[in-house]
């Protein structure tokens, strides 16, 4: 035998002795968390064969084992899911020993890897400065013209619905599509007058892929994944978005190269929208394919998840009648009888109690209900070790819902947020917009305008509930709706 064969064979048995002893440490030190009995081979694979109910399914198993459990959707698959807000907080704000989960490279085919949302270290801090400016509160005041301005369109068009059982979300997504496109990509897409949109119906599908590859011990891998009907859709899907992506970008250049601009003082760098920034530093700190990623994962994480948000505001409006009457109330003392009066940013500021009810809506349905991360070295925690390499998922809903930190967390009270109760809501324990230094970097951004729409709709209509209907959401990494929201829009009567 030669020595290079010698050398070769030596070193692929190293390799494997070496991966067979990680591997052993880390399934060791696995069976000592808590977990659920598991079948022989295919563990839990009983459990996530639906997204559906999964939450539930997993608020369970963490209310047994006290805010920890180790489950395994399939075969080598392994989450540990923690609702816990000392660990969430370890989670969300260390940055040298907690990464994204690997899971979020089934996102890099569509939002790419060196995105906003999909990048790490140095390349994140980058997009995070270059975003940042687009979110100070002079800018956030100049969008409430817009946000009034798309609002206003969404009302006529609900105004043809009055006396109807209408799908709500419907309406206000493509509502949250328009605001994003105006405000941080500064175009008009008109996408409320587009009664079926393509885009919409493509996030959609996007999300519900992933969120099935995630818990699937098959199509998790891509060579397998690429032999499903999924990946064809995917296909199709990628194709309208990006189609999309460029459309915007080259509508904003071509109107900035005409000398189209939104500055309008001084202030160049405070007046600029998000894809300005991006535009205005092309080809020196950021590159085409940058933009390209950064902009669809700004209007992925922008558009859909304030949609959800509302829509489900909206209906525990209506399905709670007294706290609809008292929130109308507050908007009659700020904005008085004129229903079509336009609402300024100082009377953002005074709608106390519908900030309430929108914190209380979003602690009920969070539009993420789940933050996926990473361990890169061991660590110890509650008398466990967590082992290095471990995907942990920090399970937003279900902390919302432990007893432990809200009591009755399953009744609508929007009293938890009085400035009084919120002082002593634990930290970590509220996360509808994540926490740490990968915080929702538009959570201003949303409050203001989902204040605005929210109270646009109250001004205009008493919303009822349908009989029979009760909503159900499935969580696709941002929940989704299972059969709509339904409401029946009444005009309001001063």
């Amino acid at each position: 035998m030669s020595t290079v064969l010698v050398l070769l064979v030596t070193t692929i048995v190293a390799y494997l002795v070496h991966r067979y002893f990680k591997n052993k440490r880390f399934n060791d030190m696995l069976k000592k968390l808590p977990s659920p009995p598991a079948a022989p081979i295919v563990k839990h694979v009983k459990h996530f064969r639906k997204l559906e109910g999964m939450m539930e399914m997993i608020g369970g198993f963490l209310d047994e084992y006290d805010g920890m459990v180790l489950l395994h959707p399939g075969p080598n698959i392994n989450y540990f899911a923690v609702a816990d807000h000392k660990l969430l907080e370890y989670l969300c704000t260390n940055t040298k020993n907690v990464i994204k989960s690997p899971r979020y490279k089934l996102f890099e085919r569509w939002l790419g890897e060196n995105g906003l949302f999909t990048a790490e270290g140095e390349l994140w801090k980058k997009h995070r400065s270059l975003v940042t400016p687009a979110f100070h509160f002079q800018i956030l005041e100049q969008f409430v013209d817009t946000f009034n301005a798309v609002s206003a369109e969404f009302i006529d068009i609900l105004q043809t619905q009055v006396n109807k059982e209408i799908d709500i979300y419907h309406y206000v997504n493509l509502c949250a599509l328009d605001i994003i496109s105006e405000t941080a990509m500064g175009v008009s897409v008109n996408a409320q007058r587009d009664s079926v949109s393509k885009y919409v119906h493509c996030v959609q599908e996007m999300l519900r892929i992933i969120a099935v590859r995630s818990f699937s011990p098959l199509k998790v891998h891509d060579w397998i994944f690429r032999l499903t009907s999924d990946y064809q859709k995917e296909e199709e899907a990628m194709r309208v978005l990006k189609g999309y992506t460029n459309s915007v970008i080259e509508r904003k250049q071509k109107a900035l190269d005409n000398g189209e601009s939104r500055i309008v003082n001084q202030e160049k760098r405070r007046r600029l929208a998000y894809l300005d920034l991006l535009l205005e530093n092309r080809g020196v700190s950021i590159t085409d394919e940058d933009i390209s990623n950064s902009v669809e994962g700004f209007m992925f994480a922008g558009h859909d998840t304030t949609a959800i948000a509302m829509g489900c505001t909206l209906y525990l409006l209506a399905t709670h009648p007294d706290v609809q009457q008292r929130a109308f109330e507050e908007l009659r003392d700020i904005l008085g009888d004129d229903k079509n009066k336009v609402a300024t940013y100082k009377d953002l500021q005074e709608m106390k109690y519908l900030e309430m009810v929108i914190k209380e809506a979003l602690r009920l349905f969070p539009p993420a209900p789940i933050i996926s991360k990473q361990i890169l070295e061991d660590y110890e925690f509650n008398g466990y070790v967590l082992p290095k390499g471990l995907s942990i998922l920090g399970m937003v809903h279900c902390i919302h819902r432990r007893e432990k930190y809200f009591p009755n967390p399953n009744t609508f009270d929007p009293e938890r947020f009085s400035p009084e109760n919120q002082s002593k809501i634990l930290p970590f324990s509220y996360l509808p917009f994540g926490a740490g230094h990968r915080n929702c970097v538009g959570q201003k951004f949303a409050m203001h305008e989902m204040k605005i729409v929210v109270s646009s709709v109250l001004r205009n209509f008493e919303l009822l509930p349908i009989d029979g209907f009760k909503m159900v959401l499935v969580p696709q990494i941002v929940h989704k709706p299972k059969n709509g929201i339904k409401v029946k829009l009444v005009e309001r009567k001063y």
